[in-house]
């Protein structure tokens, strides 16, 4: 996705305009709800880790994680991608510790 590779090279705000505005026209088309909706969720969120931003990262991947569990089921290789990727967020020191609320040991444990 070019966004994340504006992220990478060091031009992170246009790359979360352009995610912003990715979302936007999915939302606009009818297309939240879709598996592309992650990604687009996902790569936002990183976008917003790098930024320092850590909450609001969170909250996207909470947000793809629900959308990809409505669309492919909660044992998806991407569901559980972005359980994992909230889920190191969250045990991150940068961001509250959030991780009674995470599934992640039912999941595997």
């Amino acid at each position: 996705m070019p966004a994340l590779f504006l992220s990478l090279f060091g031009n992170r705000r246009s790359a979360e305009d352009a995610l912003d505005e990715g979302r936007k026209i999915n939302r606009e088309a009818g297309q939240n709800e879709s598996l592309g909706q992650t990604f687009v969720l996902g790569n936002l969120a990183r976008v917003h880790e790098i930024l320092g931003d850590h909450s609001e990262a969170i909250d996207l991947l909470r947000e793809g994680e629900s959308t990809a569990t409505k669309v492919v089921g909660p044992e998806h290789p991407r569901t559980v991608s972005l359980l994992l990727q909230r889920t190191r967020l969250e045990f991150d020191g940068s961001a509250p510790s959030v991780c009674p609320k995470s599934n992640v040991w039912t999941m595997f444990g």
